[in-house]
């Protein structure tokens, strides 16, 4: 049996796309993808990240750019729950390097984002996969 590998624009066009199909989940996580420190759930690569803990009395994201803590006092903070209700805003409260918000009902079906506007007038914004929010919402509704 005999293999005729054939040679032009289009066979060579194909591998360069192969090559780089193969290789592009590498580049996907060269930032953002730092392990959770905190027993949260994180968000979706970007420069910054946010860990997202469910505690005693309310939603609780600590912020860290590349691995490094972040401070955020003085920034703007909202989380976005998008679910079958609608679109739900929850403003937070951002505390050295944490943002504090009030109880949030989420389910397993919910898209989260977080959106954070700096003190400088920069913005961060992530996202997080569904497979975090639904082990968000297994810990169950934070107490009130």
């Amino acid at each position: 049996m005999h293999l005729r590998l054939r040679t032009g624009h289009r066979t060579a066009g194909a591998l360069v796309l192969a090559v780089a199909a193969t290789l592009a989940p590498c580049g996907a996580n060269a930032h953002g993808d730092w392990p959770a420190r905190h027993g949260g759930v994180m968000n979706d690569g970007g420069e910054t990240s946010f860990e997202l803990v469910r505690e005693k009395r309310a939603l609780v994201a600590h912020v860290s750019d590349h691995g490094v803590p972040l401070e955020v006092t003085g920034g703007t903070p909202e989380l976005q729950v998008r679910s079958a209700a609608g679109l739900q805003r929850v403003p937070g409260v951002a505390r050295k390097t944490r943002i504090v918000f009030p109880p949030v009902r989420i389910g397993p079906g919910d898209a989260l984002a977080l959106k954070l506007v700096q003190a400088d007038g920069s913005v961060a914004f992530g996202r997080f996969a569904p497979a975090a929010v639904a082990r968000l919402a297994a810990g169950g509704v934070a107490p009130k």
